[in-house]
């Protein structure tokens, strides 16, 4: 079995724990909550900076006061690392978060994961 496969099998029974949380408790999962406010059908373009602030400060409000905001992060930041490895992108606001931002954020992740194990294997 591979170091990724390991990981993958390890972060399951972590990530049904929070899946349980977020649907019980979260914001986006109370009755009358309209999907849509979560997955807009647009994103707003790569050069388009001031849309993407407006997008960036609409995702933080809808998320605002949340009580499992932290959890939804650490669960769409372990799922969307795995999109990641398959060249696909992230959609729809998550922990108050838009898409490109938790991309960024995996990728830091991801450099920093990398420098410690060549730091480590030197």
């Amino acid at each position: 079995m591979t170091r990724k496969n390991r990981l993958r099998r390890s972060l399951a029974p972590r990530l049904r724990f929070l899946a349980d949380q977020i649907t019980e408790k979260g914001l986006c999962t109370r009755p009358g909550a309209d999907p849509g406010h979560w997955f807009p059908e647009k994103e707003p373009g790569g050069n388009a900076a001031t849309k993407r602030r407006a997008y960036e400060q609409a995702a933080a409000a809808r998320c605002f006061g949340c009580p499992v905001r932290a959890e939804c992060q650490e669960a769409a930041l372990a799922e969307e690392a795995d999109l990641a490895s398959k060249k696909l992108k992230p959609h729809g606001i998550r922990a108050g978060l838009a898409p490109w931002v938790r991309a960024d954020m995996i990728r830091n992740d991801a450099s920093e994961s990398a420098s410690e194990n060549e730091e480590t294997a030197a």
